[in-house]
């Protein structure tokens, strides 16, 4: 039973309740924050290459980089190869690079974000200091920074990924007529147990995140995390440094992500992660590309569809993406509760939803696979 849904065409992109915009960092005060010796030595070191380790706490640092535009587009062939779409407004691509460390090629993942404008001298301090923040964190399911590059109004942000990769993205809609690189339909389909272990994993990399202030500032999708080829995953915010702002016609732009505005937007932001990994859970249920099309107007209404039938155990069964073989019904259903959870208004912590998701991981043995119930 169940639909094989192949080349979903149910586009989906996802509802996002309105949070606090962050603070525009370009001052007009008389004191020019832009004359600040801290400014002036981040924007002086923006144009090097590699970042002064200038104390001991800067000492796991050391391999963090400040990229040359050129070293990144030689890296990328001119920016040629796209690993997938983010799907920030439809525009910025992640490319694929290569980088030799030693005796060592490591296989890169390379994003672009354009802003609307060229950031100041004080919102780049502002910048380096989140991408060495975020390049100092060390977690098995977290994607290690190898450093960024800022060139004019673009700023390019530069993770490792494993050498033998697919994304999540790639091997629950790799037939999608959207997806970019058409390469990606070799990734084999995902049996239920292994599903679950990557729904434990991701969570367990945006709990991290989140506990060291790195909650992901725009949203989460299946493309940012990626499976080596023994399905570990590694999680990477490739929206670090940005978020998005409506202008008084309703327009969106990216803006830098700055000081945060009290605990509130910090909050929004923890519950906005846990909404989109409501939402990746409802994608290894189903198989369908809900997270890659967030800006469809039909996307709220198809979210509220699915969500009154995955809590059905009849109408579940129509849902389940064939892909994936056979699979616990109980276990099924209990995801599928916890998606609609984070989903809710009040959703539960992150670290409730890993300790949920374990739990449901660790008493499967017992429940009824859906073969059994034919």
């Amino acid at each position: 039973m169940g639909i094989c849904w192949g080349s979903p065409d149910f586009p989906t992109p996802s509802f996002r309740p309105s949070f606090p915009h962050d603070i525009d960092l370009t001052m007009s005060s008389s004191s020019d924050p832009a004359s600040s010796p801290m400014a002036n030595s981040c924007a002086s070191s923006l144009d090097g290459t590699v970042l002064a380790n200038s104390s001991s706490s800067h000492e796991q640092l050391k391999q963090l980089r400040v990229f040359r535009y050129a070293e990144l587009k030689a890296m990328t062939k001119n920016f040629s190869s796209a690993l997938g779409e983010t799907h920030f407004d439809g525009m910025d691509i992640v490319h694929c690079g290569w980088i030799e460390a030693g005796a060592v090629v490591m296989k890169t993942a390379v994003k672009v974000i354009e802003y609307p404008r060229k950031p100041s001298r004080l919102q780049r301090s502002i910048m380096r200091a989140k991408v060495e923040s975020y390049g100092s964190l060390h977690h098995p399911n977290v994607a290690r920074s190898l450093g960024y590059c800022l060139k004019g109004r673009k700023l390019l942000l530069v993770y490792e990924i494993p050498g033998n990769h697919f994304s999540l993205e790639d091997h629950l809609y790799k037939g999608a007529p959207d997806i970019v690189d058409k390469g990606k339909a070799a990734a084999l389909p995902l049996p239920w147990y292994r599903r679950l272990q990557i729904a434990v994993d991701a969570t367990k990399g945006l709990s991290y995140l989140s506990m060291m202030n790195h909650a992901f500032p725009q949203y989460f999708q299946a493309s940012y995390v990626f499976l080596d080829k023994l399905y570990a995953v590694k999680i990477a915010p490739f929206n670090l440094l940005v978020t998005e702002s409506s202008d008084s016609a309703g327009r969106k732009s990216k803006v830098i992500v700055g000081i945060e505005t009290g605990n509130l937007l910090a909050t929004e932001r923890r519950r906005q992660a846990v909404n989109d990994l409501g939402v990746i859970l409802l994608e290894l249920l189903t198989g369908l590309a809900l997270g890659r099309n967030r800006w469809s107007p039909e996307y709220g209404s198809r979210i509220e569809w699915i969500k009154t039938r995955v809590l059905d155990s009849d109408k579940i069964v129509s849902l389940m993406d064939c892909n994936m073989g056979s699979y616990p019904l109980d276990s099924a259903l209990e995801v599928a509760q916890l998606a609609v959870y984070c989903l809710g208004k009040v959703p539960p912590t992150l670290t409730q939803v890993e300790e949920k998701l374990r739990q449901i991981k660790g008493s499967e043995i017992s429940f009824p696979t859906l073969e059994a119930l034919k």
